[in-house]
């Protein structure tokens, strides 16, 4: 299958640009991607019509539908540079660098290392090192730390957790908030990292955690689903994801960044708003957890997709989404 590469900066489509100095000068030098089962069409201008789970316009709009444009997440990313990662992981980790790009096309991306830099192996205390950021300048940055971070330390899992939580790049009321917690191993700094999950999705903006074990053991696995576990009910069991290469981890980025949100260049009235899906009508939901259908926030304009009509969109394949004002 075809895979037509492009990032998306809002209403603009632009080539795509790597940050290694070894840019593709073709998309073909690509195209072994199939671990990638999608293809990726061209980014349109803002507006209704048929879309994938990148928010990229696949096919004109009907002229009687609200124009909108899909609202990527906020996404901190929270990578273990503990010692034990050192070597051929880290080396694996650093081919991420060239496609640190196309995660940025679909979300606005921070970066935190755990441990942080310091005399104590399980120090946290400005782990930080890329602020949640909107656009290419956040890809831009998360690239850089990736490529001159070295791995060191402990596995200070609990407290990089409750280092983050309110943190403000993730306490948005308008978008999805989700932290990506990627570990070689078990927290060895005397935490609780479960309880840490719990606190960090517990709080008044709903918080997402997905957490992905990189080239792990069968004991940091363990460990590693509980934590993901203990963030129900914001989460559950299945948000935890093994990957032992880039391309692996490239697809887990790829499922947790893909966005149900589309936002309206203008409000209407909720009892005004119809949302079909493939041809198909949507009900408002008004539940606390919605098994299908849409939600949809008036005072940011923004209809998210809920349940098992969202991960239909998440396949990657290009939909019908279309929104009316009736």
């Amino acid at each position: 299958m075809r895979l037509i590469l492009a990032l998306s900066l809002l209403t603009a489509c632009q080539p795509l640009e790597l940050l290694d100095d070894e840019p593709i000068s073709d998309v073909d030098e690509v195209e072994d991607t199939s671990y990638i089962d999608t293809e990726i069409c061209f980014v349109g201008e803002s507006a209704a019509g048929s879309t994938n789970a990148l928010g990229e316009a696949c096919a004109p709009a009907p002229q009687t539908s609200l124009p909108y444009s899909m609202l990527g997440p906020n996404v901190m990313l929270v990578v273990d540079r503990s010692g034990s990662m050192q070597g051929g992981k880290w080396n694996e980790l650093q081919s991420l660098i060239p496609y640190i790009p196309m995660v940025g096309a679909r979300a606005n991306i921070g970066l935190t290392f755990f441990p942080a830099e310091g005399e104590d192996a399980c120090d946290t205390e400005g782990a930080t090192v890329v602020d949640v950021t909107e656009g290419s300048a956040g890809a831009a940055d998360v690239a850089d730390a990736l490529r001159y971070g070295y791995p060191e330390g402990r596995t200070p899992i609990a407290d990089t957790l409750t280092a983050i939580t309110r943190d403000p790049g993730i306490s948005c009321t308008n978008r999805d908030n989700i932290v990506v917690l990627l570990s070689d191993g078990e927290e060895s700094c005397n935490g609780d990292p479960t309880e840490a999950a719990r606190a960090l999705t517990g709080g008044a903006v709903p918080v997402e955690l997905f957490v992905i074990g990189f080239a792990t053991t069968s004991g940091a696995n363990t460990q590693l689903s509980a934590i993901a576990a203990a963030a129900e009910p914001t989460t559950g069991p299945g948000n935890f994801y093994e990957a032992s290469s880039v391309d692996q981890l490239l697809e887990r980025l790829y499922t947790v960044t893909a966005t149900c949100t589309a936002q309206l260049d203008s409000a209407v009235a909720a009892s005004d708003l119809r949302v079909s899906f493939d041809g198909t009508e949507l009900e408002l939901c008004t539940e606390d957890r919605c098994e299908e259908g849409f939600t949809y926030d008036e005072d940011h304009a923004t209809v998210t997709l809920e349940g098992r009509d969202c991960l239909a969109l998440q396949d990657g394949q290009c939909h019908e989404l279309d929104l009316r004002d009736e």
